[in-house]
């Protein structure tokens, strides 16, 4: 097959685009034609032409990445691999095509990266030398690239409606319902995770080792900026992925040495790309795309990295069968390291540490620093007092009544509430006292007597009709003279390099996994470069979003510093700490303020344009959190992503205040290259982009002797007049603890209290059990505080890859984890103590059986030798849920196996049964780990078994245990169990079936819920082959819609009112009725379904992979016992004999 018109839609001249509305140039390209615009060299100006054939082809849906890509790499052998010069696509000089595949919602972009790596990636050159093939996969399938964005920033705690309803008034749209919708949806974050891999199109520069770099070779100009979109156009999804410097004229400035910028040399003064493969995630479902891109007159590392399409189709062919390969590669070792014992050796030496500058030499800097700041003149220390204002909001005592002797505790805690903080009265009344220290009681009691305060600054809270002194309070920022008329530094952020040697492989995406899980509140991202050199990082400031069709650009300011608290009490604290501080409001207030004028330069009516959604908040963070505002603009046309990138980089909060004066102190200052470390980081599409600032990173690149690896992780403090050096110290050590506890564990896996691991039995035992979940897919364990389970509690609390949630009802607990495995479609791990603790688990576990949902129950016990003694909290809990369970195991007692080895490997094997019977594609559900603990239950007792306080019977058991644990594991790593689909049992009820489905004039699909994400997808891809009316449980996952509009399924909407009408149900008579999964929420539906079913001549077809009988009206006629992808590609085969699409559909 060749590119020529076909039934299928075909490939076409002239641009012809199959979905996605491709065919809409982005609106931010003002002039895709013609000319280059603004000084663009000759020989660049005919790379911004548009392309002459752009297409979007989709494939069938898969039930994983693995298969998408496998699916992907046929489709485009079988469309591409004979062009001819004659078709469209061959006969064109440049295009873009991409195929894409949707996957089930719980695709994760991460972990298809992981397995990538351990695919691919290589420790050594000799390594490389020893295996061509494995150097030949990492070569075809990078540069790599990872972005997940954060979880929703705070709420608006002020919210500027008059401002917005007077934007509405001034006309342009602002007031439709079109233009809220807009709003609403821009406001909206589908929190999914992006992995992009191999370049289909690049865009970079090479850092030369002498005469630096031009100062206008920023990350964007608008030029490259129209070539980017030009190959986007093709699909919305289609993104591109880079990052730029901070600093692009670092080497010509600064006086570090030129061999700390060759690590960043790989990278140029920016690098962009548009993969060749891209994953994404999504609430609904996930897909995976590929790019195929070229361009005869295109330029080296300045747009498609192919010339034609014979060869850009061969570059992605190459980038498929790697990935593939990898994958393959990837599951072997997996499956190898699942049979046997791995002995973990440290990976850093703590005394191989260092950091640029010292702590001397970094204290003589900032103290020089903060001697200059002093020396302002009172005349512009008045004026910027006058604009920052004071720490504590005035406006608070605007809520609370004049003269009251509570007024000060009612204004601390409106501004408590405003910032979202929830503290004690106790804690109040210390910070009441503080400020009641630093006030006088006038201006408590004084409504006219405040002082300079927030409430004198321009439209700080909220909008006013009319607002003369704008000019001049935004002429004294941007002054900021003495009265010599000189200009002075009011902020500057210095940054410190720590180094750490990494003696062996360390894994980015796991560091970045664990860093994900301790804080989904950040920004987390991955850019490896082809020389094996990775930047990673987990961010928490947004640089910006842009969103084209609502014209609007989101920005905030970051900063201050306090560490988290460790109970709610301490944080609030902390936090009121941070918010009454003038050394932290002055430095955050500087940002805001610069946030807010740069947005103002560019937005549509300028200073009045920008709307401030938070003043000032906390943003909190897994071990920081800081001071936090937000702001919102319109933009006109001519302005795009390369203007808004030129006002904001870099922030007051990276760089320092004004910038020109702060970016010439860093240069002097600073003895390192910082490179893409507080650059702007993200991604592009052709609807608009996100971008955050790279702090918190770090850079992994090869040691000097090429044995090792060199871990660089930077970070940053603002220095202001108020600053003190030892202080700023502490905050730099603060920031860097979280991926710096990382790197200096003996290995990623291990727990941070080491002290414990080797000496106790009980604690080693435990954390082999938890580190196996975790590396089997168990991410969140719910524990309920006990005595007895205080082993298990602390692996989980220590894990550095677990996320744990603490509730001291057990009820609770276990209901709370039946509805995380009921959205996640896998199970957590619960958690609880002995005795009693295991019976209110009773409930949950019954649900989770009924349901279908997988969870493991891991409860604490006594040896064998306290049971039946009357022992406090020992009940019989020995197969207490055996009518519901899926698997038990009555675990050996820690210390009764002869070596730490056989303990450690039994452990394991419990862990991989336990998830495998749990997550049983045929019969998922819950099982039971009973684990029996003798004391000492505390870590740091040094005992290398406890097995002399135990009797012959106990050991023997335990042995016995650990023999059938053996038998388990080949089961459960057989193909029977960890298979992702369960093939059709009976293949003659299936024929039966599907004879009645070709018959059938009036057919109905019902598609019920499951626990399994894959499912939804794939019913989707069922419907679509019937073409008959769909009627979706609300458990079913299709409500909302999957990889698409819903209405290309047929959905029939509100049939639950419908059924109410006796009309309707009569003229809805179906004779074939099709249900996917067993289980159905409306009993209406329900009822329908057995009085069609009960008639003559009316076929009742349920397919589900579940043993269980689920008729309990005994009218089902046909019982297929197979999973849904299975159903749904044995139905797409058989419709090639007899289109099923072509039946009639039942019409309500």
């Amino acid at each position: 097959s060749s590119f020529t018109s076909s039934s299928r839609g075909g490939f076409a001249r002239n641009n012809a685009i199959s979905s996605d509305n491709a065919t809409t140039t982005s609106s931010f390209d003002d002039e895709l034609m013609g000319g280059g615009g603004e000084d663009t060299p000759p020989q660049r100006q005919q790379q911004q032409k548009r392309l002459e054939f752009v297409r979007l082809q989709e494939v069938s849906s898969e039930n994983t990445i693995e298969k998408a890509i496998a699916r992907l790499r046929e489709t485009i052998e079988s469309e591409c691999g004979r062009t001819s010069s004659g078709s469209a696509a061959g006969s064109s000089k440049s295009g873009m095509l991409r195929f894409r595949c949707f996957v089930p919602r719980d695709a994760n972009a991460l972990q298809f990266l992981s397995s990538m790596n351990k695919g691919t990636k290589t420790t050594t050159p000799n390594e490389k030398e020893r295996d061509e093939n494995r150097l030949e996969r990492w070569t075809n399938t990078t540069p790599r690239f990872y972005f997940s964005p954060r979880s929703p920033p705070p709420k608006p705690v002020r919210q500027e409606k008059r401002e917005e309803e007077e934007e509405m008034k001034r006309g342009g749209g602002g007031g439709s319902e079109e233009g809220k919708e807009v709003n609403e949806e821009f406001a909206k974050d589908t929190r999914g995770a992006m992995a992009a891999i191999g370049a289909s199109c690049l865009w970079t520069s090479t850092i030369p080792s002498s005469n630096g770099i031009d100062d206008d070779d920023s990350l964007l100009t608008k030029r490259r900026l129209r070539a980017v979109r030009e190959f986007l156009k093709v699909s919305k999804n289609v993104k591109a992925f880079g990052a730029g410097r901070f600093d692009p004229s670092f080497i010509s400035h600064s006086v570090a040495a030129e061999v700390d910028s060759n690590k960043w040399e790989c990278f140029g003064s920016r690098y962009v790309f548009i993969p060749i493969v891209d994953v994404s995630e999504s609430i609904s479902c996930g897909e995976v795309g590929v790019n195929i891109s070229w361009d005869d007159n295109g330029i080296v590392n300045d747009g498609s990295c192919a010339k034609t399409l014979d060869e850009a189709v061969k570059k992605c062919l190459k980038c498929l069968e790697s990935i593939e390969a990898s994958l393959k590669a990837s599951a072997k070792e997996v499956k190898t390291a699942a049979t046997t014992t791995t002995t973990r050796t440290p990976s850093t030496n703590n005394s191989s540490k260092r950091v640029s500058p010292d702590e001397e030499t970094w204290q003589n800097v900032v103290s020089g620093t903060i001697e200059k700041m002093n020396a302002l003149g009172e005349n512009e220390e008045d004026d910027i007092k006058l604009l920052l204002g004071t720490s504590f909001d005035e406006d608070a005592f605007a809520e609370a009544p004049m003269g009251s002797a509570e007024r000060l505790r009612s204004a601390l805690k409106n501004m408590g509430r405003r910032s979202g903080i929830n503290a004690d009265e106790s804690i109040l009344d210390v910070f009441e006292n503080l400020v009641s220290k630093n006030r006088d009681d006038s201006e408590i009691e004084n409504e006219e007597n405040t002082g300079v305060t927030l409430q004198e600054l321009p439209d700080d809270d909220s909008p006013r009709e009319s607002d003369d002194d704008d000019d001049d309070d935004d002429d004294a920022i941007e002054r900021t003279e003495n009265a010599s008329g000189k200009r002075s530094l009011r902020k500057v952020v210095l940054a410190r390099k720590t180094t750490l040697d990494v003696s062996e492989f360390v894994s980015e995406c796991e560091l970045i996994e664990s860093l994900q899980r301790r804080d989904p509140d950040a920004y987390q991202f991955i850019l490896t470069h082809p020389s094996g050199t990775s930047f990673i990082g987990s961010s928490p400031e947004r640089l910006f979003k842009s969103n084209i069709t609502s014209r609007s650009v989101e920005s905030e300011a970051v900063a201050g510093t306090r560490p988290r608290g460790s109970d709610p009490g301490e944080d609030a604290a902390l936090a009121y700490d941070m918010l009454l501080s003038e050394k932290e409001h002055e430095e955050f207030a500087i940002v805001r303020e610069d946030v807010r004028k740069s947005l103002a330069k560019i937005a549509r009516d300028g200073d009045s344009g920008v709307f401030k959604e938070l003043e000032k908040g906390i943003l909190r963070h897994v071990s920081v959190q800081h001071l936090y505002a937000r702001f919102r603009a319109k933009i006109d046309e001519q302005v795009d992503e390369s203007d808004v990138i030129s006002a904001l980089h870099p922030t007051p909060a990276v760089c320092g205040y004004p910038r020109d004066l702060a970016m010439q102190t860093v240069r002097k200052s600073e003895t390192f290259d910082r490179g893409l470390y507080a650059g702007p980081l993200g991604w592009i599409d052709s609807e608009g982009a996100e971008f955050c600032v790279a702090i918190r990173s770090a850079l992994l690149s090869n040691g000097d002797n090429g044995d090792n690896k060199v871990a660089d992780l930077f970070a940053g403090v603002g220095v202001v007049k108020a600053a003190n050096a030892k202080s700023e110290w502490q905050e730099l050590n603060l920031k860097t603890k979280p991926m710096e506890a990382l790197l200096l564990q003996n290995n990623i896996r291990n727990i941070k209290a080491l002290a414990y691991f080797p000496n106790n039995p009980n604690a080693r035992a435990a954390y082999a059990l938890v580190d196996e979940l975790v590396l089997n897919g168990v991410q969140l364990f719910c524990i309920a505080p006990g005595s007895r389970s205080t082993p298990l509690a602390l692996a989980a609390e220590n894990h550095p890859s677990a996320k744990v949630v603490v509730c001291i009802d057990e009820r609770s607990l276990g209901f709370y984890a039946l509805g995380f495995g009921k959205g996640a479609g896998k199970p957590c791990a619960i958690i609880v103590s002995s005795g009693t603790a295991v019976a209110n688990l009773l409930p949950s576990f019954v649900e989770a059986h009924e349901s279908q949902t997988p969870a493991i129950y891991l409860t604490a016990d006594r040896p064998q030798e306290l049971r039946d003694t009357g022992a406090n909290q020992t009940i019989d809990q020995i197969d207490i849920f055996q009518n519901f369970r899926r698997y038990f195991v009555d675990a050996p007692v820690p210390g009764d196996l002869q070596t730490n080895d056989e303990q450690v490997q039994t452990f394991r094997n419990i862990a991989r049964v336990a998830y495998g019977k749990s997550t049983d594609v045929a019969h998922p559900g819950p099982v039971h780990v009973n684990l029996p603990f003798r004391e000492p239950l505390g870590p740091r007792q040094k005992i290398e078994n406890n097995v002399n306080n135990s009797d012959g019977a106990s050991e023997k058991m335990s042995l016995a245990t650990m023999e059938s644990i053996k038998e388990e594991v080949k089961k459960v790593r057989g193909d029977t169990i960890s298979d992702d689909s369960l093939e059709i049992q009976d293949f003659s009820v299936f024929e039966s079936a599907a004879n009645q489905m070709k018959e059938s004039k009036r057919g109905v699909l019902i598609i019920g819920g499951s626990a399994n994400p894959k499912d939804a997808l794939m019913s989707a891809m069922a419907a679509k082959v019937l073409g008959w009316a769909v009627l979706a449980d609300v458990t079913s996952g299709l409500r909302v819609g999957v990889n698409g509009s819903p209405t290309d399924l047929n959905v029939v909407k509100c049939y639950d009112y419908l059924l109410c009408s006796a009309e309707a149900v009569e003229r809805f008579s179906p004779d074939c009725i099709v249900q996917l999964g067993s289980r159905i929420v409306s009993k209406r539906l329900c009822k329908f379904v057995d009085d069609a079913a009960a008639a003559d001549n009316v076929s009742y077809i349920v397919v589900d992979p579940s043993p269980r009988n689920f008729d309990p009206s005994h009218v089902v006629s046909h019982r297929i016992q197979c999973s849904r992808d299975v159903f749904a590609s044995a139905i797409l085969s058989n419709a090639s004999k007899k289109p099923l699409s072509m039946m009639m559909p039942c019409v309500m």
